[in-house]
C-alpha cells in the first residue's frame, strides 16, 4: 500500500524516502516521508535487538570464563604467595646464618 520496493539504479518516487536497503535483493524499501523515519528506526532496532542483545549461551559462556580467570587468578596468586615465603624464609634464615657466624668467627678471633 505505502511500501514500496525501488530496485537499484531506479528513481525514488516523489514525496518517498528511504527507510532501508535490502542488501541481499538489492533494492531500496521506500515510504512516504515521515512514515519512512519511523520504519527506519523500527528495522534499526529490530536488528539490535537481535544481534547486539546477549543470548543466554553468552552469558553462560561469558559466566564460565570470568570464573576460570578467577580461579587461575587465585591459583597464581597462592603459588607466588607460597614461593615468595619460601624464599623469604630461606634468605632470612641464610642472613642469620651469615651474622651468626660473623659473630662466632669474631669473637673466636678476640
Amino acid at each position: 500500500m505505502m511500501k514500496k520496493t525501488i530496485p537499484d539504479f531506479e528513481s525514488i518516487p516523489q514525496w518517498y524516502g528511504v527507510a532501508y536497503y535490502d542488501h541481499l535483493m538489492r533494492w531500496s524499501i521506500c515510504y512516504p516521508f515521515g512514515v519512512h523515519l519511523l520504519v527506519r528506526w523500527a528495522h534499526s532496532l529490530y536488528w539490535w535487538l537481535v544481534w547486539k542483545r546477549p543470548q543466554a549461551w553468552e552469558c553462560e559462556l561469558l559466566e564460565a570464563a570470568n570464573k576460570a580467570r578467577k580461579q587461575a587468578s587465585e591459583a597464581a596468586y597462592d603459588a607466588g604467595f607460597a614461593t615468595g615465603k619460601r624464599v623469604g624464609i630461606e634468605i632470612g634464615y641464610n642472613t642469620l646464618y651469615d651474622e651468626i657466624e660473623a659473630s662466632v668467627t669474631q669473637q673466636g678471633s678476640a
